[in-house]
């Protein structure tokens, strides 16, 4: 699946990862860097040079909390709702690519994301 995004997202100079960081921050605003990772399944190590590049190229900031200064926040800059709106019609250029219809991407998705969530479940139980 990242292949087949990437070629849409490569004009815009974006990862499959970043576009995913991006969906989750336009539909919730501003979040803490740890309840980010927690939403993408990814760890500090991976989410904190993506946060890095996303901020050097002007789409989010991140700022420190108020009343605790170990904790970031991120939210998304005028540039990165900008680009929301070129980003918008990504989904439905890939459902055109793979030739699925959107009752059939969206059955992807809910199936790639329980999969995931199983995998996660899993893990957990033999820890």
């Amino acid at each position: 699946m990242m292949a087949c995004y990437k070629q849409f997202l490569e004009q815009y100079n974006l990862t499959f990862t970043q576009y995913l960081t991006l969906i989750v921050l336009w539909e919730n605003k501003t979040m803490r860097v740890k309840d980010l990772g927690n939403v993408l399944h990814l760890d500090s190590g991976t989410l904190t040079p993506l946060l890095k590049k996303l901020t050097f190229k002007g789409y989010i900031q991140r700022t420190q909390g108020h009343k605790d200064e170990r904790e970031v926040f991120i939210n998304v800059t005028e540039e990165g709702w900008c680009l929301k709106d070129h980003l918008c019609d990504i989904p439905k250029k890939v459902s055109a690519y793979l030739d699925i219809t959107d009752e059939e991407f969206d059955v992807l998705f809910s199936l790639l994301y329980k999969i995931l969530n199983n995998m996660e479940v899993a893990q957990k139980i033999r820890q």
